[in-house]
Order: C-alpha cells, then sequence, then structure tokens
C-alpha cells in the first residue's frame, strides 16, 4: 500500500537521500523533519484522529491528506482505532480514466482568471455579479464575505494548448493555481457548465450584413443571464421582485408543498455605443395564429452606477424565420426603475416600480399583418428594412416572415441612435441591466367554425335514380379532442351529383336491350383561410386590401390561383347486352346474346397554388364474348341391356363424351390514361414557362378460355392472357403525324409485352366402375405454364424472356371399410359397430315404465350384449380405415434473351419457336443450347439474368387406425425433395457461340 513512486517512507529515504540533503540546506530544523518523515509527500491521514481532536483541527486541515495514496487502504487489523480507516480498498492508478492507455499528448483550452484584490470587479476578469454577506470568525469578530460569480466563455481561451479544434470530445477538466506566497482558500458555492437557451447574438446589428462582431475584445460588454426571486430578493440596487399578476408555481410533488423559483432573463449591457444594440436569440417552432396578442415584462436599470435616463434605451423583440433577413421587429423606449428597496406583494405598488407599465410589450399581432399589407400594396423591396412608428412604438419589418412559422426569437437592447442636432438624445455610450419576464401569447382566437352536409335522393320508377350530395364546413371546425391550432384552417364547399339510368327502357320492350347508364359530376372548392404565400395573412384581407384599391381583376387572378379546386365528370355504360326473349331456351354460339360492351369516361380536374392545371382523363371500353352450354353428354352403350345388366361391363355401359366445350370465352379490355400536368410559376415575373409534363397508358388486354369436358372423368380447360401497348407520340396528340401514329399502333393491336398461358387436364380413373376395385379412386392432373415477358424497351437489345413449368398430380384415396363390406361376416361386425356408435350419440332416451305384475317366464335368458371374440379378432384385422396417398412433381425453365413474340399459342408467326413442346411445359435440361442451336437467343454478351431449371417433388401420405373401440390412430407420411441450377448462358464474342 504504497504511493505512486512504489516507494515507502524508508525507500524514500534512500531513494531521494541528495534532495534531502539539499534541502537541509535551505528550510528550517521543523521544516525538515516533516520532509525527511516522508520525502514524497504522499502519506495518507484519516480525517478523524486523537491528534487532530486535540489539536482542534478545522475541516479544512482534517482532510488536507485524505488524498493521499500511500497508507489509504488500511485493513481493520492494521488499524488501531475501531472504526474504519481506509479512503478505499481498490488500488490507485495514475489512469484517471482508466482506459489502460498511456497518453502524453497535451491538448486543452486554457482560461484564465486572476484573483487579485485589486482585479476582483464586476465587469471585468469575467466576473459578472458580486454578493456581498457577513461572516462570524472563531473568536466572535463579524467579517464581510464576498462572493463572486464568475460567467467565463468557452468559445474565448486566453491560450490553445495542442491541437485541439473544437469542443466535440472534451473529456477532462482540470484547475491549478499558481503565484501564491502564502496558504489561500478557495471555495467554490457550484461549479457549473450553462447551458443556455438564450444565446448570444453574435452579428452586427448595426446595419445589413453578416460579419461577426467584436463581442469579446470591444468596447462593449454584454452579458446573458438571470435573476430570481430566492437569489436576488436582497440584490442592490435594485432588489428582485415576481411581475405583478404572477403567481409561483407550487411544487405538488413536494410535501410541504414549497414555491418553485421564478426569474427572468437578464441582459447586461456597458459602453453601448449610440445606435449599437446587443441581443439574445433562441431557436423556436412555433405557430401563433391562433393568438391574438404576444407580451411581455420588461425591467430597467442603470448598471455600475453610470447615469441611465428614460428612454436612453430601447427593447426590441424579433418574430421571424431567421434573425436578420426575415423577421418582425416590435421596440419600445424603457423607463428606468431608480435604486431603491420594493416590496414583492402581488397588490403593493412598488411591483409597477420594479415592472413599469410603459414597459409592457404588448404586442397585437394584427399589426405585424397589417404592416406587411402596407408594405406590399406599395410593392417597396420585400429584402429592405420596411419600419412604422405607431405611438412610442417602432414596428419593422424585413424580408418575409410567417407568423404561422416562428422559428427565431431575438429579444435586445438598442442605444437609439441620434437622429440630428434637434434630437434631445445624448450620443452616448450606456450602460444598463434589462430584465425580460413572461414572453406569453394570449387572447385565444375565439371565431367558432361550423359544419353541414346533405343529401338528396330522387327514384324515377323503373327507369332509375338521382343523388345530389353536398357538404360545407369553415376554418375552426372540428373534432372535440383537437387543439385549437389542429382545426380546419379552410372554406370547404363541394357537391356530387349521380344518376344511375335504365336507357332500354326508352326503346321498344321486345328489343331486349340492357343499357344501364351512369353519370356524375362533381365539383369541390377549399378557399384557404390564410394566404398560402403568406400564411400570416388571411386571404379575405388579402383580397379585400386588392379590391379597396380598386385592382378587382388581381383580386379575381389572385382568388382563382389560390382556391384549390376540383372537378371530376364520368360517363359510363357497363355491361351492354342484349337478353333473351321469352320461349328462346337454346342457346348457340352465334347468338348475339353472348355479347357485352363496356364504356366509360372518367375526367379530372385540379388546381391550386402550385399547379395551374392538372388534367386525367381516363378511357376504357371492353368487348366480351361468353358462350356458356350445357352441352350432351353421349352414351353410345347405355341402351344395350345385356350390357347394363352385367355388373362386370360397367365400365362399357357408361362410357360416355361430348363434342362441345362447356364454356368459350373471350374479351378484350382497352385502357387509356392520359395526365397532362402544368406546374404553376409562382414568379410572375419571369418570363420562362415551366413545360407542361405528361402521363400515359394505353394498354389493350385480350384473354381467352376453354373448357371442355370430353367426358365426365376427363376434363380439359385453357387460358391464355395477352397484353399489349398502344405506343403514343409524346406529348399531346395536336398534329396529323401524331395521329397517323396513334392509329397505325392501334391497327396493329399494339406491341406485346406479356403473355401467358394455361392448360390442364383432369383425369378420374374408372376404377369405380369394377367391384374389385370400387373402393379406390384415384384421379391424375397434369398441368403446364407458358409465360413470355417483354424486355424493358430502353433495353430491348437484351431480348425478352419466356419461362415454362410442368406439374404431375396424382391423388389416391383407399376407402378399406368398402373392401371389408364386401366379406359378409365382416359387413355384419361393421353394421354392429355402427348399430351402437349411433346408439351413443342419440340423445337417452327414458326407461320404459314397469310393468304392474310379475313376468311370468322368468326362465328366459337376456340376450348378450357387446361383442365375442370372433368379432373383436374381425375388428382387429379391419384396423386399418382409409388411407390416401398424394404426389406431386413440379418443373420449371427460365430462359432469357429469347428474340422473338408470341402469334398464336405462344408460337411465332411460322408457328417454329419456341416449340410446341416447350409452350405446353415439355422439360429439357439442354434447352438453352437448343434455343441457341436453332437462333432463338439474342447474340449479346451482357445478359445478367441466369437461365435456371428447377425440379420439386412432394409425397404425402395419411392412413386412419381405429383398432379398438374410442381409439383412433392418424399416421402421416411427407418426403419433399427440390434441386435447382443456374447459369449465365450468354454470348462469348471471343469464340463467337454462347
Amino acid at each position: 500500500d504504497v504511493g505512486f513512486d512504489g516507494l515507502n517512507d524508508v525507500d524514500e529515504t534512500r531513494f531521494f537521500a541528495d534532495y534531502l540533503t539539499r534541502a537541509a540546506q535551505v528550510v528550517n530544523p521543523q521544516a525538515l523533519t516533516a520532509i525527511q518523515d516522508d520525502p514524497s509527500a504522499d502519506n495518507y491521514v484519516f480525517f478523524r484522529g486523537e491528534q487532530y481532536d486535540n489539536e482542534q483541527r478545522n475541516i479544512l486541515e482534517r482532510y488536507k491528506y485524505f488524498k493521499n495514496p500511500q497508507g489509504n487502504s488500511a485493513t481493520p487489523q492494521q488499524s488501531n482505532v475501531p472504526y474504519p480507516t481506509a479512503e478505499s480498498n481498490l488500488p490507485n492508478v495514475e489512469d484517471i480514466n482508466r482506459d489502460n492507455t498511456l497518453s502524453t499528448n497535451e491538448s486543452y483550452y486554457q482560461y484564465r482568471v486572476s484573483l487579485r484584490p485589486q482585479e476582483m470587479v464586476v465587469g471585468q476578469n469575467h466576473i459578472t455579479d458580486k454578493v456581498l454577506g457577513q461572516g462570524m470568525t472563531a473568536d466572535g469578530e463579524t467579517i464581510d464575505v464576498h462572493w463572486y460569480q464568475f460567467k467565463i466563455p468557452i468559445r474565448n481561451p486566453d491560450a490553445v494548448i495542442g491541437g485541439i479544434q473544437d469542443f466535440t470530445s472534451i473529456r477532462f477538466m482540470r484547475i491549478y493555481l499558481r503565484g501564491f506566497s502564502d496558504s489561500i482558500i478557495c471555495r467554490f458555492a457550484r461549479l457549473d457548465l450553462i447551458r443556455g437557451e438564450w444565446r448570444k447574438y453574435l452579428f452586427d446589428l448595426r446595419s445589413p450584413g453578416e460579419y461577426l462582431a467584436d463581442d469579446g475584445s470591444g468596447s462593449t460588454l454584454f452579458d446573458i443571464g438571470a435573476v430570481n426571486i430566492e437569489e436576488n430578493g436582497t440584490k442592490v440596487p435594485v432588489n428582485y421582485v415576481v411581475p405583478p399578476g404572477i403567481d409561483r408555481v407550487i411544487d405538488v410533488a413536494n410535501p410541504q408543498l414549497r414555491r418553485l423559483n421564478e426569474q427572468a432573463l437578464v441582459l447586461k449591457v456597458c459602453d453601448l455605443e449610440d445606435g449599437d444594440a446587443r441581443a439574445a436569440y433562441r431557436n423556436t417552432n412555433f405557430d401563433v395564429r391562433s393568438y391574438k396578442n404576444l407580451r411581455m415584462f420588461v425591467h430597467a436599470e442603470a448598471l455600475n452606477d453610470q447615469i441611465l435616463n428614460d428612454g436612453d434605451v430601447s427593447v426590441f423583440i424579433r418574430l421571424g424565420r431567421d434573425y436578420n433577413e426575415n423577421y418582425y421587429e416590435y421596440e419600445i423606449p424603457l423607463k428606468v426603475t431608480l435604486p431603491g428597496r420594493y416590496q414583492g406583494a402581488q397588490d403593493h405598488p412598488d411591483l409597477r416600480k420594479v415592472w413599469p407599465l410603459e414597459n409592457d410589450i404588448n404586442i397585437n399581432f394584427e399589426s405585424f399583418t397589417n404592416l406587411k399589407l402596407e408594405r406590399n400594396l406599395e410593392n417597396a423591396p420585400v429584402n429592405q428594412r420596411y419600419e412604422k412608428k405607431d405611438g412610442n412604438v417602432n414596428l419593422a419589418i424585413v424580408g418575409n416572415p410567417q407568423l404561422s412559422d416562428v422559428t427565431a426569437i431575438v429579444i435586445g437592447v438598442r442605444n437609439p441612435k441620434k437622429q440630428g442636432i434637434d434630437d434631445p438624445d445624448d450620443g452616448l455610450a450606456k450602460c444598463a441591466e434589462i430584465w425580460v419576464n413572461e414572453l406569453r401569447l394570449t387572447d385565444f382566437d375565439k371565431n367558432n367554425g361550423w359544419a353541414t352536409t346533405g343529401r338528396l335522393a330522387a327514384k324515377l320508377a323503373d327507369f332509375g335514380d338521382i343523388t345530389l350530395a353536398g357538404n360545407m364546413s369553415t376554418p375552426g371546425f372540428g373534432s372535440i379532442e383537437k387543439k385549437i391550432s389542429e382545426r380546419q384552417r379552410e372554406t370547404i364547399r363541394s357537391y356530387d351529383l349521380s344518376g344511375n339510368f335504365r336507357m332500354g327502357k326508352l326503346l321498344p320492350e321486345n328489343w331486349n336491350l340492357n343499357i344501364p347508364m351512369f353519370l356524375g359530376i362533381s365539383e369541390g372548392f377549399i378557399d384557404p383561410q390564410f394566404h398560402p404565400n403568406d400564411p400570416d395573412l388571411l386571404f379575405r384581407d388579402v383580397i379585400n386590401s386588392y379590391e379597396a384599391e380598386g385592382r378587382g381583376d388581381t383580386a379575381a387572378v389572385i382568388r382563382s390561383m389560390v382556391q384549390d379546386y376540383t372537378k371530376r365528370r364520368s360517363i359510363n355504360f357497363a355491361n351492354v347486352r342484349k337478353e333473351k326473349g321469352k320461349g328462346a331456351t337454346k342457346s348457340h354460339f352465334y347468338d348475339i346474346e353472348n355479347f357485352a360492351l363496356t364504356l366509360s369516361y372518367n375526367e379530372t380536374y385540379m388546381r391550386n397554388i402550385n399547379t395551374e392545371y392538372n388534367v386525367t382523363h381516363l378511357y376504357r371500353g371492353a368487348i366480351a364474348y361468353a358462350f356458356n352450354t350445357t352441352p350432351t353428354n353421349y352414351k353410345p352403350f347405355s341402351k344395350i341391356q345385356a350390357i347394363n345388366k352385367n355388373k362386370y361391363l360397367k365400365l362399357i355401359s357408361d362410357f360416355n363424351f361430348s363434342l362441345m366445350p362447356s364454356r368459350i370465352s373471350v374479351i378484350t379490355n382497352v385502357d387509356r390514361l392520359f395526365n397532362a400536368i402544368q406546374i404553376r410559376n409562382t414568379f410572375p415575373s419571369a418570363d420562362y414557362k415551366i413545360p407542361e409534363t405528361f402521363n400515359k397508358n394505353f394498354v389493350m388486354m385480350r384473354n381467352y378460355e376453354l373448357r371442355h369436358d370430353i367426358s365426365k372423368s376427363l376434363k380439359f380447360d385453357y387460358t391464355a392472357n395477352n397484353t399489349a401497348r398502344i405506343l403514343e407520340p409524346y406529348g399531346r396528340i395536336d398534329t396529323d403525324e401524331k395521329r397517323d401514329s396513334l392509329k397505325q399502333s392501334i391497327y396493329t393491336l399494339g406491341t406485346n409485352t406479356l403473355f401467358s398461358q394455361a392448360a390442364n387436364i383432369n383425369y378420374t380413373l374408372p376404377l369405380n366402375k369394377f367391384p374389385l376395385t370400387d373402393w379406390i379412386t384415384v384421379s391424375a392432373r397434369l398441368g403446364s405454364t407458358y409465360d413470355w415477358m417483354r424486355a424493358p424497351f430502353a433495353t430491348d437489345s437484351i431480348g425478352n424472356t419466356i419461362k415454362n413449368s410442368w406439374s404431375e398430380q396424382v391423388n389416391g384415396q383407399l376407402n378399406f371399410v368398402s373392401l371389408y363390406n364386401k366379406v359378409p361376416y365382416l359387413k355384419k361386425v361393421n353394421q354392429k359397430v355402427q348399430k351402437k356408435g349411433a346408439q351413443r350419440a342419440g340423445a337417452a332416451k327414458p326407461p320404459p315404465p314397469r310393468p304392474t305384475t310379475t313376468p311370468t317366464d322368468t326362465t328366459k335368458k337376456k340376450e348378450k350384449e357387446g361383442f365375442t371374440i370372433f368379432e373383436q379378432t374381425a375388428r382387429l384385422i379391419m384396423t386399418v380405415k382409409n388411407a390416401s396417398l398424394t404426389y406431386t412433381e413440379n418443373q420449371g425453365t427460365i430462359l432469357p434473351g429469347y428474340n422473338d413474340s408470341p402469334y398464336l399459342l405462344g408460337m411465332n408467326r411460322d408457328f417454329s419457336n419456341p416449340g410446341l413442346g416447350f409452350v405446353f411445359g415439355q422439360q429439357d435440361p439442354n434447352f438453352a443450347r437448343t434455343a441457341a442451336d436453332r437462333g432463338m437467343l439474342e447474340q449479346v454478351s451482357v445478359q445478367n439474368v441466369p437461365y435456371s431449371t428447377t425440379r420439386s417433388t412432394n409425397f404425402n401420405g395419411r392412413a386412419n387406425l381405429e383398432p379398438i373401440r374410442d381409439l383412433r390412430v392418424e399416421l402421416n407420411m411427407t418426403r419433399n425433395f427440390a434441386q435447382s441450377n443456374s447459369e449465365f448462358f450468354r454470348w462469348n464474342d471471343s469464340i463467337q457461340d454462347f
């Protein structure tokens, strides 16, 4: 347990022998003895001890050696007192941050504070305040005690040591004293880092421009601080009192219900030159449009016994989006409070002496908005300061501030500049201390809003119906849980008129035409409460100001620009068709009733402050052909009696087939979207017109479907979908060349972009036609898919992508109960089991009434219940009740780079590629090489889509067992297998092959 030098006192005497020899020549014997006892001066002494008690040492002397490391971890056995004397049980280390790294870099900021009595002056040497108190000495004498408040600006160091550049990684702080010839005691009441929400504004407030003010080394001294009731209630020359009408908040979490401290922001300025100003700022994010006024208490007093008259300084406040380019400013001259001791009771007149009524800031936000309107009507430069005097208040505006987005607040002190020889201002520098308190918003905007809605419906017999709906709501309307600032800030009006009509009723009834028509029109108007470009100006005030100037046309243009307007119109005929007439029972594939027509048109027009117009036209048309029928099922052998009577020839007697498909469907859909947007030029003086933008989508989709039940056990279905894009010229179709180009694209049915088809065959094996196998059900399904996807138009040189799939599925169902029932004895056992099961499942019947007389036949034995041993054996043999098996196999191929397109059934025009086998699911692991040899692939070396093949199998088995009554067992078996292969099959220029 030694010090950092690793030596005890004996070793220190030997190691520092030369030092002790030289010390003996310059110090007195008493000091020499102390040095010889502890040459390293690192011995630990506990703050309690008999020697300290006898000498009546004070607290400072008792702790003088407490932080020394040698001997500071004494155990209870090493101590000769009954209490622990160790300072720590951990070893002392010189590694302060304990990161086990030896750092020898010296990199820090240095600040110097002089403690010489002649330099302990408020306003100098970083001293911002001085509190005079009294203390009592040990002999009962009263002495003056001074407490000084130091505020050291960390960004203005006296010296920078090393390569430190910023304050992002400050890890240590150290204080050292030097230059003393005698012992002193420094008491720190509090040592803090101060982070204030209000900061010094470091730019020049005298004239436009952003250049650093010489706040640190110039003649003007400026400081930001706080004054409060608990610490400054006895302050001189003017003590702090709570502003009138303000009650201190009670801390309800404290059992004593104590009052929280109440304080104000202090701006101290000295040697403020004529016309100059100093300010503090704070970043905020407020929307103050729901309030009418901003208020604040202000106090002013002379600083450092300087002469300060009423009106010598003024206070100003700026609100806006920044500090010097977009702000409103409100400035009033200040009345000075004379030195004195003032009472703090709420009803005492002294409150208004400390916080004069003339100093109260009461900003009516309407004065700011009126000032902006006046400037705009005069077409004054926006970037220059525009001022107006209202009594003793100076109002100013710069830029385009918004009360809806107050992100900066500046409060400052200004020494008004002498304007001329007749100005009573003395033009001298001033020193003042300003208090500002209770910056608050007052007077909620209590204008309420309302909303209404209505709906009218009229039915025109069986011809149709008409519906009219409308609604309106005004600013201030909102649900009860919303805040004032969250409620509606616009006037909303809208109506919607729609009708459904059966136009076929206007034609002769025997035509049997079904022509449903829908008509709709709606309009929506949104008038903002505030101007979108100036959100703190009421929109009606802006319009009224222009109309008052006789500029009604300008007002109308602004109203049209600002209004958010939406109009919708639509008309559509859905599923127009001819119905079958009375007595028409049979359907033919050529019947006109198989056709249906759909036409629709929708138009949407919108405009707002940012969009001159946004027009959308949506055209949709469809022609559908659907033939559904129940085809005749032929059974050529069903009427042969010899075959019908033989159950083993049931396969022949039930042989059937159908010649006609059950469904044929062809649907063609055409969808066209045309959207044009013109962004509004928000700078009318600019000649540049923003180009119109377009969004177009013209597609044609064809869907095919065929279903054919070849027989009751053999069914086939085929579906195909084709999507083509009608290519349109850019922009509006307003020239003959563009119209011809569009017509040509329509005539050729567009450019195919996607084709897909699927074919499936389902077959049920006729095992139920044979008596020996009718307990087995087996069905098989074969399916294939084929997809063709066009390459993107921008990179069509890489070729298209084709893929196919093939699936096989076999389902088997084994009903062993039906098999067992073919044996008469086993069938009897099963029937007995079913009978008893039904009895247990049925509701319990009440017992029959007892007979009134005793039965005469007492020898008849009761029939035995339950199963015999042979029946139990038979049930055990019939443990397996049913089983099912499912086997599925899926295969697929994806081939990129295909250079052709589908024409019919997925094949190209000459029906050569990619081959009927591929389009109907045939799998070939070498198909890529086959396609390359047949010239089906694009010869590009940048193909980044791999050629891939996949195969997967799935086998599921399930069996239900019932070995004994009430014991059922279900067995499940699953086997899955999957494999895939991917490779990049692309052209190689060096070998001229894939």
